[in-house]
């Protein structure tokens, strides 16, 4: 995999500043059943400041990366899309250099930062779920990130409420939070086991990760991790805490806005409310996926799309 620094050193050199760039995926995290013979694409991205801005200023420099709709139309044409159809632009099959072949997206730090507090379309967050490499950072955004985590542990916990609750799974659970209902699965363009792959490749990064979060204050209340198992209290009580911390997108796409989500999720059973937070994450996982695929077609080349999708196809049939 690649190093952070000789990330770091070409991010710098070839692009505009961005605040934040984050690397993930196989490339950076080794998965398992991945053939690493030839060397993986590396997936980035890049929280910028004002992307208008930003994407005129990589014009300059790197008009090359654009292509289609998108190097037709221009900086202007990208940002409206990212303001009002899909958050992240991305720019993949980059080669910047004899050794480094990169995916690159581009978001704006407000909106990123939503989106890690609020799950408003869980694209970044759901990103963030898993573990990360932060190769440049001007900006702090620990409080986001920690937020995130924080969400991600009481959904899974909300998800799994059973007194002993394996490790291994319950990080299966938390990496499938931004894949419940995303539309790629259903249409065959992701690999049905890659959330398996995922933590089974990362298990260690997992728990670095969430350790520290499971050992948070809000959490100890009711819960301990003893060795690859967490000893788990689902109190009454407990869930009511719980369904404090969550998201309010999940509790509100299944009651509606104007409903007390917490009274109706206390009042479910156990298996009813399991189904209605899957229902919540699901509403916004269809719907940002839908928008993800749409604004690749408004985006990219015909070609480029089909150069991806088969690459995808590839993965899944491995």
């Amino acid at each position: 995999t690649q190093s952070t620094w000789g990330l770091s050193k070409a991010i710098i050199q070839n692009f505009p500043k961005v605040d934040i760039a984050l690397a993930y995926g196989s490339g950076v995290f080794p998965q398992a059943n991945y053939n690493y013979q030839q060397a993986p694409l590396i997936d980035l991205i890049f929280f910028v400041g004002n992307t208008q801005k930003w994407h005129e200023q990589n014009f300059q420099k790197n008009e090359h990366h654009y292509k289609g709709p998108s190097k037709l139309f221009g900086p202007s044409y990208i940002t409206f899309l990212q303001q009002y159809v899909c958050p992240i632009h991305y720019n993949p099959f980059v080669q910047l250099n004899d050794n480094l072949r990169i995916k690159y997206g581009v978001v704006s730090y407000k909106q990123a930062s939503n989106d890690l507090r609020y799950w408003k379309n869980m694209i970044i967050a759901g990103r963030l779920h898993k573990p990360v490499k932060i190769i440049v950072k001007d900006t702090d955004i620990s409080e986001e990130l920690q937020q995130n985590l924080i969400q991600a542990v009481v959904v899974a916990l909300l998800l799994n409420e059973k007194e002993i609750i394996e490790m291994r799974p319950f990080f299966y659970t938390i990496a499938s939070l931004s894949y419940v209902g995303d539309i790629r699965f259903l249409l065959g363009s992701e690999n049905l086991d890659k959330i398996q792959a995922i933590v089974d490749g990362n298990y260690e990064n997992f728990k670095k990760l969430y350790l520290p979060i499971l050992d948070m204050e809000i959490f100890t209340k009711f819960l301990k991790v003893e060795g690859d198992f967490i000893r788990f209290q689902p109190s009454q009580e407990t869930i009511n805490t719980l369904i404090g911390y969550m998201p309010s997108i999940v509790g509100y796409n299944f009651s509606g806005e104007k409903c007390d989500y917490s009274q109706i999720l206390l009042k479910f059973q156990r298996k009813d409310r399991e189904k209605a937070i899957v229902e919540g994450l699901t509403k916004i996982n269809r719907k940002s996926s839908t928008n993800m695929m749409f604004y690749h077609l408004l985006t990219n080349s015909p070609f480029q799309n089909f150069i991806y999708g088969l690459n995808k196809l590839k993965k899944r049939f491995k």
